[in-house]
């Protein structure tokens, strides 16, 4: 199957920025992931009545949501109204529930972001750790969301986070890495990430400078909205560190055997 969009992998939706269609990539040993097969995107909660009939042409049979609760049930995804298919929420602590865990309470942050103190977030080591975690401390979640793609019936699907970046990055990192798709290309994906946002981030840094009186430095915080090679890295080498490899990972701590491999690539691989 084709790419419905040869151009480019961003589908063309008015109220999402980052969906797109994960295909497309080779394998190591020459084989390419299906297009139209696996999905990955922001929320789904804004999508125009236009998006969601463009959506129902998808002919979705999974979506796999990423968020927490509080996230989800302030924007529900907008789903077609003849969508048949399955809704999975399977949550993973988004990036700022990080600084939760270093107790740092939400009010407090954004004081810190619009007063200029951005010192105290220490925010590029704060990603190290939570991009670390999301290797080590989501290993159930991320064998529930293999066993799903397992199932032939659940394909063609969408997994989604809010940004479409962090959470549902790592995530489709693994499904490509199982599949046998090479590390440069893991990266090749996840870092597209910044070509689909980068007019938001560039709002939403004008918006801080703006609100802050120009204390904050948009530099200082730029790492907060946007994919980073070393932040993916993060969490291979943690992966690696624990494991021994990306591939005794992917065995040992998901569960992915050689003979589940096999029935993925059947799935998700031409033939």
């Amino acid at each position: 199957m084709t790419s419905p969009y040869p151009s480019s992998r961003l589908l063309p939706f008015q109220g999402t920025h980052n969906f797109r269609d994960a295909g497309g990539y080779h394998t190591s040993d020459g084989l390419r992931v299906r297009w139209g097969r696996l999905y990955r995107s922001d929320d789904l909660g804004r999508l125009t009545r236009s998006d969601r009939e463009k959506l129902a042409r998808l002919d979705l049979k999974l979506v796999v949501d990423l968020r927490m609760p509080f996230e989800y049930h302030t924007r529900a995804d907008r789903l077609p109204r003849n969508f048949t298919g399955q809704v999975v929420h399977l949550p993973i602590h988004r990036a700022i529930n990080h600084f939760l865990w270093r107790g740092t309470t939400q009010g407090r942050l954004i004081l810190w972001l619009l007063s200029g103190q951005t010192r105290y977030l220490g925010t590029d080591n704060s990603f190290y750790k939570y991009y670390r975690s999301l290797a080590l401390n989501f290993t159930k979640t991320y064998t529930q969301l293999f066993e799903l793609l397992l199932d032939p019936s659940h394909s063609p699907a969408v997994i989604h986070c809010t940004e479409g970046k962090d959470r549902a990055g790592v995530a489709m990192a693994w499904i490509h890495l199982a599949l046998g798709v090479p590390v440069e290309s893991v990266f090749e994906d996840y870092l597209l990430t910044n070509d689909c946002i980068s007019s938001q981030v560039a709002q939403r840094l004008r918006a801080i400078r703006w609100v802050s009186l120009f204390r904050t430095s948009p530099e200082q915080i730029r790492s907060m909205l946007v994919a980073r090679r070393e932040f993916l890295q993060a969490t291979l080498d943690a992966a690696q560190e624990k494991y021994g490899s990306l591939d005794n990972y992917i065995t040992r701590a998901l569960g992915i055997t050689p003979e589940i491999r096999a029935r993925l690539r059947e799935i998700y691989l031409e033939q």
